[in-house]
């Protein structure tokens, strides 16, 4: 197995962690990483890892492998601490890394979300699904991704816009503590039969790591593909899935609220001029609705050892990382 060089951007995050991790599993001297971090020391030393300083707003002029390479841009601002907005860090130091870019590039894998999808229900849709994202965040993740494949295009090398739902596993410090929350307190949200698409972060990883290897077969045999993919398992989990795994975990049982969901509940509340309001329906839409998408077109590239997954197993594994 010989992998493509790697230009990692978001190395030190959750899935660029596992992404590390699975590096470090392939054969000593398959693969060389050039990771952009803001601290040298966010994360372990590997010998196939070369630390470079510096993040996507400040890259510095030596940013590029010497190598031909496939760029994993996973480099996103999630949330606005600072409110200064998601345009800055997700689309203009994006578009303006990407001009500065030279002939080494052989790729491109972009983290993006099926959150560009908008916050209504999505129930096994495909990847012509026209996108129409609804937050702040989503309209720059789309916007992110027409610059990538835009530049992609006149670079004449292949890209790939990855759409998860929910990351979960080893470090998710966000999805499944959320879940738990509810468990812990035998909160439903909507029918429960809502369903999503999931991943372990792990998996995820091994994705990416196939990713990089067609992509720069695809540039090898002139092929400069650009597609979105949905990323999770074939099989979508349900609320009351998640929620029971959990309450394994936890040994809880008992009378179970619920907070029903709907659409026009949910328009009536995005009209109370309030900021609460408003997070309050993203929330409900996220977890109340169903949010699920096909992953044939994944399986077709990376095959079906990690799409065919029983999710069942992973959502016990991720529950056992929840503290």
């Amino acid at each position: 197995m010989t992998l493509p060089a790697i230009l990692l951007l978001g190395g030190s995050g959750f899935v660029g962690r596992a992404l590390l991790r699975e590096f470090a599993r392939v054969p000593e001297g398959a693969v060389r990483v050039r990771a952009l971090l803001r601290r040298m020391d966010a994360v372990p030393d590997h010998p196939f890892l070369e630390k470079v300083s510096g993040d996507i707003e400040h890259p510095p002029a030596d940013l590029e492998p010497t190598q031909p390479y496939v760029l994993v841009h996973f480099a996103v601002k999630q949330m606005d601490k600072d409110g200064s907005g998601y345009l800055g860090t997700n689309v203009h130091a994006t578009a303006a890394l990407l001009e500065r870019l030279g002939p080494r590039l052989r790729g491109i894998i972009y983290a993006s979300s099926m959150s560009v999808y908008g916050q209504g229900e999505q129930d096994g849709i495909d990847e012509s699904a026209p996108p129409s994202p609804d937050t702040a965040l989503a309209r720059s993740r789309r916007l992110a991704e027409e610059h990538i494949e835009a530049y992609a295009r006149r670079a004449r090398v292949p890209s790939v816009l990855l759409r998860p739902r929910f990351v979960i596993g080893e470090g998710d410090r966000f999805v499944m503590p959320a879940f738990a929350q509810l468990a812990a307190k035998n909160i439903q949200v909507g029918s429960g039969s809502q369903r999503y698409s999931v991943i372990d972060v792990d998996d995820y990883a091994r994705i990416i790591v196939r990713l990089t290897e067609h992509l720069a077969q695809a540039h090898q045999e002139g092929n400069p593909f650009h597609v979105p993919l949905h990323v999770g398992y074939a099989r979508p989990v349900t609320f009351a899935q998640i929620t029971d795994a959990l309450r394994d975990q936890a040994v809880r049982r008992g009378l179970r609220w619920r907070i029903p969901v709907s659409p026009r509940a949910l328009r009536l509340l995005r009209r109370v001029p309030s900021p609460r309001a408003t997070q309050m329906a993203t929330r409900l839409e996220l977890l109340g609705l169903s949010h699920w998408g096909n992953t044939t077109a994944l399986e077709t590239r990376v095959g079906n050892d990690i799409v065919g997954k029983d999710p069942s197993s992973v959502l016990l594994r991720a529950a056992c990382f929840v503290r």
